[in-house]
């Protein structure tokens, strides 16, 4: 097996540690405990809540293997300010005539979340800013966004 860094922001890193916490210390126990409860019911093979109670036991030790591998992979990149858009910084966009406002930080593809402001750093739009200034100007799906600010 090979090891390979995954790149993530110091605040999607304490977002990774923190849901892993609460999987491994809220969330297992009980879920555990739900398994224990079904299990005191009796007659396996006809009992849905123990049936329903592993399947969630399945779900949440594959969430959290799953996170263990990003959390023992991840590499911090904390961004030098460079005036430049690069990874883990964010860009205000100015988008049309009218200079509609829209900020994204580029992040990782773990922690890309559109409806907080992250954006992929594999997106087509990510790939595009990359390396651009305030001032500059990029043209995406016959729109066309302003670089108004970098922070």
């Amino acid at each position: 097996m090979t090891f390979q860094t995954i790149a993530i922001t110091r605040a999607g890193f304490a977002r990774l540690e923190a849901e892993l916490n609460h999987l491994k210390y809220h969330v297992r126990p009980q879920i555990s405990q739900a398994v224990m409860d079904a299990y005191d019911l009796g007659d396996l093979p006809e009992n849905s809540e123990y049936d329903a109670a592993r399947d969630n036991q399945s779900v949440c030790e594959a969430k959290i293997s799953k996170l263990e591998h990003l959390y023992s992979h991840a590499l911090v990149i904390d961004p030098v300010p460079r005036g430049i858009i690069e990874f883990g910084v964010t860009a205000v966009l100015g988008l049309g005539a009218g200079r509609k406002k829209a900020a994204w930080q580029v992040v990782s593809q773990y922690e890309s979340d559109a409806d907080s402001g992250r954006l992929s750093i594999s997106s087509p739009l990510a790939k595009a800013l990359l390396g651009k200034r305030v001032g500059d100007r990029v043209k995406m799906n016959n729109k066309e966004y302003a670089v108004l600010e970098i922070r």
